[in-house]
């Protein structure tokens, strides 16, 4: 579920080229004074920056004032947190830094929007300079992580930006920032919910007995074929253990036979270590498998790339538990480029079926024929393993902040949620106990 989260919010500027209203985001009422304090001062800061950097990208001269803006708030902020945590759970000043970035990338790309660099025939290769230029005056990450990310994510941003009905002042309020909140009349859905809402609820887990039943949970596997034991583990993208140790490098910082803590992924060898310890030691009835097998490379991520690291994940799972029943899900990193699910509304070429044909053909040996149709649709099924029981395996890239298709028709989750409420009434009317599978918790 990592990612490179900072990075990513250059794409929700992008996205505000052709949106049409391009004034600052104001804040709720609710804010205390001193968020609405901190976010005019973000505002602020990020409008000067905007309109210095575009005198510089028009004239190749930096001001000392933008020199100085830079400086700033370059230096205040983290370099791994605003990578690898949740937004939610950043310190203040990340948070600042995250809201100002955002904001700042906005202003930029409406106004060079507006004012015709983006409206010509260079508008993609204008798009790019003006991306690579912020990721490196904002320090966000290397020109290869920022250059393989625009590459990537561009067509589905582009399309996004000429067809999306939101208002430019909404986009940074989808980030968990307080700071950065707006309203959003457009995200109002309408859901038809039946019966009478609960008015009790029973959480006390019951004694254990003989008729439990032992349910392995894998997740974010985040297999990298590409790990390299003695590699450079504290590299400065994202993701490191693939590249050489620098010369003259301390030996501390290469990476480890088994993996590596510091912002590394799982060779093979550690994978199957791990397949082999629980084959030999548990008696697993049930696998649920939430998702995450690709690493965390978003930058240089292949659609073949991924499709094989599932098929290699799903052969060995097959091999080492050959009786067990196994419940996937779709984690956020299954998908190219990474977050992105969209539905029939967008064009077929932007489109993830290919992905979703793929996990069926490698899904329904577990799964009843009845979830083919689901999982063709949007990649959610529900089963029920014995009676009584009955899972629900969500796509949760329907309410997941980095999912871009949100920004073109946030409407797009209605369909699933629809589904869900159905699904579980159903169950509720059955008698069925419940369990719910999904990769993040929405809003994330």
């Amino acid at each position: 579920m990592k990612l490179i989260r900072s990075t990513t919010l250059l794409g929700i500027g992008i996205l505000l080229v052709g949106c049409g209203a391009f004034s600052l985001p104001s804040v709720y009422d609710v804010l205390s004074k001193d968020q609405q304090a901190t976010s005019f001062v973000s505002a602020s800061v990020a409008e000067e920056i905007s309109r210095e950097y575009l005198k510089y990208h028009r004239t190749g001269i930096e001001t000392e004032r933008l020199q100085q803006l830079g400086k700033d708030i370059r230096s205040s902020h983290s370099k791994k947190a605003i990578f690898t945590e949740s937004m939610a759970d950043l310190t203040s000043t990340d948070q600042f830094f995250v809201c100002t970035l955002c904001r700042s990338t906005i202003n930029v790309f409406a106004r060079t929007f507006t004012e015709g660099e983006l409206s010509g025939p260079e508008r993609d290769n204008e798009a790019k300079k003006l991306l690579l230029g912020m990721c490196d005056y904002f320090a966000i990450s290397t020109q290869e992580v920022c250059s393989g990310l625009f590459d990537l994510n561009w067509p589905i941003l582009d399309f996004i930006l000429n067809e999306t009905v939101a208002q430019s002042n909404t986009f940074c309020s989808m980030l968990p920032i307080p700071i950065c909140q707006v309203q959003q009349d457009e995200y109002n859905l309408t859901l038809s919910i039946q019966g009478d809402s609960p008015k009790e609820s029973n959480s006390n887990l019951p004694a254990k007995s003989s008729e439990d039943i032992l349910v392995l949970h894998l997740t974010d596997i985040h297999y990298d074929p590409e790990y390299a034991e003695g590699s450079n583990a504290a590299c400065d993208e994202p993701m490191c253990c693939r590249n050489p140790l620098p010369e003259g490098s301390d030996s501390s910082a290469a990476a480890g036979f088994w993996s590596d803590y510091r912002d590394c992924d799982c060779p093979k060898r550690l994978i199957l270590s791990a397949f082999e310890h629980i084959k030999e030691n548990h008696k697993i009835e049930w696998i649920y498998h939430t998702g995450d097998v690709p690493p965390h490379n978003v930058w240089s991520t292949t659609r073949q790339g991924n499709l094989d690291m599932l098929s290699e994940i799903d052969e060995l799972l097959a091999t080492y538990f050959p009786d067990t029943p196994i419940y996937p899900c779709l984690g956020n990193h299954e998908p190219h480029p990474a977050n992105v699910f969209g539905n029939d509304e967008i064009p077929s070429s932007l489109r993830v079926d290919w992905l979703y044909e793929h996990v069926w053909s490698l899904w329904s040996k577990w799964l009843p024929a009845e979830a083919e149709k689901t999982v063709l649709r949007g990649g959610y099924y529900t089963a029920s393993p014995s009676k009584g029981h009955r899972i629900v395996a969500l796509n949760s890239m329907d309410c997941y902040l980095y999912n871009w298709w949100l920004f073109y028709n946030a409407t797009l989750i209605q369909e699933q949620l629809q589904w869900f409420h159905d699904t579980l009434l159903s169950a509720e009317e059955a008698g069925e106990s419940v369990h719910i599978l999904t990769h993040i918790p929405a809003g994330e």
